[in-house]
């Protein structure tokens, strides 16, 4: 979820045209910024550990316009750790030949930890990003 602008937007537009649509958020347990300020209804500091998902890490800022509307069309949040984020990316490039950076497959991570509840249904994942150090990213995940 990042900072909330994304599923923010994203998750307005679908709300506006199906009401009834599920919005799950993916988040890193190594930086919950957004999650944690979902929670306590307003922006709280978090620990931020490094994650494969970097793009997402780091706080939000106190005068933010993206917690209260996540706060209104996030339906549920789901948090991985850094094993479902490497699960993920290990499934992008060998399965979907897809090289992604790891907000990417935290999308899927959470994605895979409720498949079986919305199985049968039309899903949508959002992954966008491409833009990491691949030899780091392989190191780290493939340990080369």
């Amino acid at each position: 979820m990042g900072g909330g602008g994304l599923i923010s937007g994203i998750g307005s537009v679908f709300k506006a045209f199906a009401p009834n649509v599920q919005v799950y958020g993916a988040s890193a347990n190594a930086s919950r910024a957004l999650a944690a300020s979902m929670q306590a209804g307003k922006v709280v500091e978090t620990e931020h550990l490094p994650t494969l998902a970097e793009a997402v890490a780091g706080g939000i800022d106190d005068d933010t316009i993206t917690l209260p509307l996540a706060m209104q069309v996030v339906d549920e949040v789901v948090d991985c750790d850094e094993d479902d984020i490497k699960r993920s990316l290990r499934v992008l490039a060998l399965e979907e030949n897809m090289l992604m950076e790891g907000s990417s497959a935290l999308a899927l991570a959470a994605y895979k930890k409720v498949e079986e509840r919305v199985r049968g249904q039309v899903n949508i994942v959002v992954l966008c990003g491409a833009n990491f150090d691949q030899d780091a990213v392989v190191r780290k995940v493939f340990g080369r």
